[in-house]
């Protein structure tokens, strides 16, 4: 009789209350169908907050808490978890997030299940419920961007790859070394084609995510995205980022019009916050590291 494959969930958290018990109830509740969920590591990343205590709260024997004393970043968390993973498939996910579904993480791993040739698999995030009008600016671009996606084709792929979700094998995790810099989803996802592993969007697999829902909040996760493209340059030659990272004029005119028929007003907002925010990137106003500042109001997800 085979093995049953096993999974190991890694959760890095800096100041999580708000959201990380809800998370952990709703991996204990996930139907454990053709695998077995081993354990579920989290990893306390120096926070300040409840967050210790309220994990601790969670009583299940496959939780493993790492109480960090100091603050290294999620690269940093993340690169902990694979070193302490023996399973045959790690997820690692943010702490900020909800799955959808109890049959969530059998829908992240079946790709890899299916197939020994699939190193990464990715989530389909989906923003909550706004509770204030920025954040239904937000919520509209997400729309838009999904729009975008579908119309998306061949080397585009990385708009696909979500950091709040993702499932690894373990012949890429053991491969694997993440460095301290921003945008380890990307680079996760470079490494994965570059290691001539396959890479899977798996849209059946939901989670769900609060937008920010303040002005600032969203400069910083916008000037972050600009910035982490460049810091890629350190690990893949230019031509591979360009070739990925390139979306033609036909497409931005397409989803901008679709947004200004649809909504003109929030189009408009938001147009105007990515103006800010790539003005900010080129003024370095704000500039980001792989010591991610948390938007406060993206923790509550319900």
């Amino acid at each position: 009789m085979k093995n049953i494959p096993t999974v190991t969930i890694g959760i890095p958290a800096f100041n999580e209350e708000a959201n990380i018990g809800k998370l952990l109830q709703n991996l204990l509740l996930q139907k454990e169908n053709g695998f077995v969920i081993e354990k579920i590591i989290v990893i306390s990343d120096g926070s300040t907050d409840q967050t210790v205590k309220v994990v601790q709260k969670v009583k299940d024997k496959k939780i493993s808490l790492i109480k960090g004393k100091t603050r290294k970043g999620s690269s940093s968390r993340q690169e902990q978890i694979i070193q302490q993973c023996s399973s045959n498939i790690l997820l690692l996910l943010d702490a900020d997030i909800v799955p959808e579904t109890n049959n969530f993480v059998r829908k992240i791993t079946q790709p890899i299940l299916k197939d020994e040739s699939v190193g990464l698999v990715s989530a389909k995030i989906l923003p909550a419920k706004p509770k204030n009008y920025f954040e239904s600016v937000v919520v509209f671009s997400h729309k838009l961007k999904v729009s975008m996606d579908n119309d998306l084709k061949g080397n585009n792929e990385v708009y696909l790859c979500h950091g709040p979700a993702r499932a690894l094998s373990k012949k890429f995790y053991q491969t694997l070394q993440i460095p301290n810099t921003i945008g380890n989803d990307a680079y996760c996802y470079f490494e994965c084609k570059r290691k001539r592993f396959k890479f899977v969007y798996e849209a059946d697999a939901v989670v769900r995510y609060r937008a920010p829902g303040d002005l600032m909040g969203q400069l910083r996760q916008s000037t972050r995205f600009y910035e982490c493209k460049s810091a890629l340059q350190n690990f893949f030659d230019k031509e591979t980022l360009e070739t990925e990272y390139y979306i033609s004029k036909q497409i931005l005119v397409k989803t901008a019009l679709k947004g200004l028929l649809k909504d003109p007003i929030r189009a408009t907002v938001y147009t105007l916050t990515l103006f800010v925010s790539k003005l900010l990137k080129s003024i370095r106003v704000i500039k980001s590291t792989h010591l991610w500042v948390p938007v406060k109001s993206s923790k509550h997800v319900s």
